[in-house]
């Protein structure tokens, strides 16, 4: 009789076989790689929010460790990456033993979410003409710098140095930086249009983007990934297995997740304490007499 393999046709779920994968992919995929390896950090905060973040961002150090082993990001840098990360406020640690589980701190979360609508967010075809202005002018230098780094990362252009804006989108919503102590009682927010006849707000585009470096950027992306982007194939059970309504574009974007579970190995965890190791120590079964019968039927 011919034994299924598959776990999940034995438990009664569906199988799942992924695609077989392009060879122009792989190929393309390992000249990359070799020529520009990623950073530790950067790719451990790439997994953090695209597999970690949206269930509950938080995994055991041994996990993690294991978990970017396979591309080729060994323990040294996992503890480096993590214990930086924790030292600028995107991870706390709370030590179990000998064990650490790290999770997203509240600014961690506001970071990773951020991070979630800058990349997956479609933006809005259209466009009223309004412009979102943040005055940072009574901010602290101290903490000037580090708000314009992410306004600039979230789509803001300096029209001066104290001087943000950005095209205004409906369901938007501002970065959580300005929200930050430090900042919330001293920035100024507001929403702006145009004055008929006026100078529109569009001819300080240019002096707000480095629209020259930007052109040059889309180039390059092009130019590096355009010759295999179409290529790629997705091979998942977001359209079989959904958590969400396929029926609506945010359906849609629920359902397209990886799921990944860390445990650690049972060696890896606390020791348990004298008391449950008693109980949990089984108890002699008691003689079987209807076995002590056999057996003295068997001697004689």
């Amino acid at each position: 009789m011919r034994q299924d393999k598959s776990v999940s046709r034995q438990s009664g779920q569906r199988s799942f076989n992924p695609a077989k994968p392009d060879p122009a992919v792989v190929r393309w995929l390992q000249r990359t790689l070799t020529a520009d390896p990623p950073r530790a950090r950067s790719l451990i905060v790439t997994v953090w929010g695209d597999a970690l973040a949206p269930h509950g961002g938080a995994v055991w150090l041994a996990g993690l460790i294991r978990l970017m082993a396979p591309f080729g990001i060994n323990e040294r840098l996992v503890r480096t990456s993590v214990f930086r990360l924790a030292q600028d406020g995107w991870l706390s640690a709370a030590p179990q033993g000998r064990m650490s589980r790290y999770r997203l701190t509240i600014d961690g979360k506001r970071r990773f979410d951020d991070a979630h609508v800058r990349i997956y967010a479609r933006p809005d075809d259209a466009w009223n003409g309004t412009w979102e202005m943040v005055m940072a002018d009574a901010v602290l230098p101290a903490k000037r710098a580090a708000l314009r780094e992410e306004l600039v990362w979230s789509g803001f252009g300096g029209l001066g140095p104290t001087l943000m804006v950005r095209p205004a989108q409906n369901g938007r919503v501002l970065p959580g930086a300005l929200d930050a102590p430090g900042v919330a009682e001293h920035v100024l927010i507001a929403s702006a249009s145009d004055i008929p006849g006026r100078r529109s707000l569009n001819a300080a585009v240019a002096s707000a983007w480095d629209l020259t470096m930007l052109a040059a950027d889309y180039r390059r992306f092009l130019q590096r990934f355009g010759a295999v982007i179409d290529r790629f194939r997705t091979a998942g059970e977001g359209a079989h297995d959904p958590i969400a309504p396929n029926t609506t574009a945010d359906g849609r974007q629920k359902n397209r997740r990886i799921e990944i579970e860390l445990l650690p190995a049972i060696s890896e965890l606390p020791a348990l304490p004298a008391s449950l190791k008693e109980s949990a120590t089984p108890e002699p079964a008691a003689p079987d007499p209807k076995a002590a019968d056999l057996k003295g039927s068997a001697s004689r």
